[in-house]
């Protein structure tokens, strides 16, 4: 038995469309990792970490460092997970594990313990993927006055998927492309080929 082909397959058509197929696989792939890590993307939760050496100086003299990881999902806004820690004097030292809330600009957050303590954190800018500068704001513990930041240094910085990470796992796919490439041109070549009967 012999198998035929038509003869628009015996042309260049079919190795150019395999081609095409072929290449265009790269860059549909580049174009999901793209829109899956996209700014406007940002239904999603982001985890910050405030840089090494940030800080807080109070209104009462008292110097706290600033250390840990806080959550923000950018659906409510809301704030899904904190763990703070002020390193320094009372009243303010401490750590703060409960969330607060975000506010709709995404400028200020709140985290407390159960002392009661809060301690509210602003930034320069609204919260994203790029890290943001600390700006301030306060310490309050009721029934005491709230204690403002005078000062305040460091910034939270997105905990994303490195660059690297993103490479490997384009160059992943690209290999996976051109491995089922192959198999089907070695199909297609087995194919050609009259069989005997």
């Amino acid at each position: 038995m012999t198998i035929r082909h038509s003869p628009a397959d015996d042309g260049n058509s079919a190795p150019l469309r395999r081609l095409l197929v072929g290449t265009s696989a790269v860059p549909a792939a580049t174009l999901a990792l793209m829109m899956a890590f996209a700014p406007a993307a940002s239904a999603a939760s982001i985890e910050y970490a405030f840089s090494p050496g940030a800080s807080l100086f109070f209104a009462d003299g008292n110097f706290e460092s600033l250390t840990g990881t806080f959550t923000v999902d950018f659906a409510g806004p809301t704030v899904t997970q904190a763990a703070i820690t002020l390193a320094g004097n009372a009243p303010e030292a401490g750590v703060y594990d409960t969330p607060g809330f975000i506010l709709p600009d995404l400028r200020l957050f709140f985290a407390s313990n159960p002392t009661p303590a809060t301690v509210a954190i602003g930034f320069g800018s609204p919260l994203g993927l790029t890290p943001d500068p600390i700006t301030g704001d306060d310490f309050s513990a009721p029934p005491a006055a709230t204690i403002l930041v005078t000062y305040a240094t460091g910034y939270a910085d997105p905990i994303l998927p490195e660059p690297s990470t993103l490479s490997l796992l384009g160059a992943a796919l690209g290999l996976f492309g051109l491995r089922r490439r192959a198999s089907r041109r070695d199909l297609s070549t087995s194919t050609d080929q009259p069989r005997a009967t």
